[in-house]
């Protein structure tokens, strides 16, 4: 027996956040970097905010921004915090180049019986 898909009720707003949702995911399955619901989550979320905002929240809402000189203070600890991760990311790459070339000369000495 095939379901009628079309009714005359309206949907409730479950209904249509699960539209939502279910959407989304579909999309975010085709999606070849992101493997498994968890890894989608983040971008599930940030994407039923983004619609969210865009049905008129800002009319129902109003968002109190910090003052300017904090905001400064913020934009300046994450960009040193950046300029941090960035020193760490090449220092971990630096790491994993030697231990690359460590590992090749461990393995190259032991074939050759100098272990």
């Amino acid at each position: 027996m095939a379901r009628n898909t079309k009714s005359s009720q309206p949907l409730t707003t479950a209904q249509r956040l699960s539209s939502i949702v279910k959407s989304c995911r579909d999309i975010m399955r085709k999606d070849k970097g992101l493997n498994g619901d968890l890894a989608r989550l983040p971008m599930l979320i940030w994407i039923m905010f983004l619609k969210f905002l865009a049905i008129g929240a800002p009319k129902r809402f109003s968002l109190r921004l910090s003052p300017l000189p904090e905001q400064q203070q913020i934009v300046a600890e994450l960009n040193t915090l950046q300029v941090q991760m960035d020193a760490l990311k090449k220092r971990q790459a630096q790491t994993a180049a030697e231990f690359d070339t460590l590992l090749h000369s461990i393995i190259d000495k032991a074939f050759r019986g100098q272990l």
